[in-house]
């Protein structure tokens, strides 16, 4: 990664071979990334794992991840964030033994799981499911007025002009062979201005409503002093309070619940036995770089040297292999008056000449000819 200048100012996207985006309104420019290699260890391949996992939440995510930690600009410093605490967690819940990731190979899609989706200093919400899967917050207050905007908010325990995001998830999970699947249909945002004062008829003629969607929805009821707020069934969610001050705007920390019976019976061994680990590595049965089907060669008899020189009345021993135990036979072929050999191969010089002489063997191992060639020094002593 390295900070670069452009031309015609900040660039973002890809070229065939460089990928641009901006930090702390700065160029980043880094090489693009075409084949990621498998893991190669087990915990190589947990790390693969939370990234692929947290990654695909993030990319879900993003219109309320990518701003939603008080303190830290919207986009990168943001996805940072959400990126770090989140992978920090899992590690956590790893070495505890808990729910760790749910991602198989190669899965670019969320699965429910409990993100951090925002963090802060407001004080926030208690949020949970209902009996339907609909994630709610419970307001409580003694003497709870909830004939006007004041008192609700009171009961909430919000400000006037704070705002009351509800963040779900609703989608289909399904296991087949062991292995998890989950397919979100949709981030549903529902988001409560605070901004009316005064008597209300109801409680929603408390806020501004607004959502992101058409499919999403949201339902105020009253009991005694309690006020409660839920949305629509969802797999599972957050509620994140904020609020503007001179610096910025505050937040409250979030993390997602999910519905117990998404997740029912979900293992992440499971999950994680689809990563291919150190399928890359030779010794581990990897490719190699060419895949033909190299056949086993079968091992061959042979003879080296092919060449000898024995002394006066001494030996030599022919260098003869022979794996597969056949049948070997040696001939002396020339220089008989010379010479003699046995099937071992023992050549013995029987020259009583004064200068010397040459002989040719005939070595057989089965069906394999090999012609030998024995120079026999002359007899010691002799004249020339």
């Amino acid at each position: 990664m390295a900070q670069s200048k452009g031309f015609f100012g900040l660039r973002k996207g890809s070229t065939k071979s460089l990928t641009f985006s901006t930090l702390d309104g700065k160029q980043i420019t880094k090489d693009r990334v075409y084949d990621v290699k498998n893991p190669r260890t087990e915990s190589q391949m947990r790390q693969r794992m939370l990234m692929t996992t947290v990654g695909a939440a993030y990319k879900m995510l993003k219109s309320i991840a990518d701003h939603s930690f008080e303190g830290y600009s919207s986009g990168m410093q943001c996805m940072r964030q959400f990126n770090s605490r989140n992978l920090n967690r899992f590690k956590q819940a790893a070495a505890a033994k808990g729910s760790v990731a749910f991602n198989e190979y190669k899965d670019g899609d969320i699965n429910p799981l409990p993100f951090i989706l925002a963090s802060g200093s407001l004080p926030g919400f208690v949020f949970s499911f209902d009996g339907q899967s609909n994630l709610q917050i419970v307001g409580e207050k003694e003497n709870a007025d909830f004939a006007t905007a004041e008192g609700i908010y009171a009961a909430l325990g919000v400000q006037r002009n704070d705002l009351i995001t509800f963040c779900t998830v609703i989608g289909e999970g399904s296991t087949s062979n062991g292995v998890y699947t989950y397919k979100a249909e949709r981030f549903n945002i529902v988001r409560l201005y605070c901004d009316k004062s005064g008597a209300v008829s109801k409680p929603a003629d408390a806020f501004t409503i607004s959502t992101n969607n058409d499919q999403a929805s949201i339902s105020m009821s009253t009991a005694a002093n309690a006020l409660t707020i839920k949305t629509g069934a969802a797999d599972f969610g957050a509620v994140i309070q904020s609020r503007k001050n001179d610096s910025g705007w505050l937040r409250s920390d979030a993390v997602m619940i999910v519905a117990e019976d998404v997740i029912s019976g979900v293992k992440t061994a499971n999950q994680l036995a689809t990563y291919p680990v150190g399928t890359e590595l030779i010794l581990n049965n990897g490719p190699m770089a060419n895949q033909g089907n190299a056949s086993a060669a079968e091992p061959q008899p042979g003879v080296s040297p092919l060449t000898y020189t024995v002394p006066s009345g001494g030996t030599k021993q022919i260098g003869i292999s022979n794996p597969n135990g056949e049948a070997v036979t040696c001939t002396v072929k020339t220089g008989t008056q010379y010479c003699s050999v046995t099937n071992a191969g023992l050549i013995t010089n029987t020259s009583t000449q004064n200068v010397d002489e040459t002989a040719t063997i005939e070595v057989t191992i089965g069906s394999a000819k090999f012609t030998v060639t024995a120079t026999l020094e002359k007899q010691s002593g002799g004249f020339e």
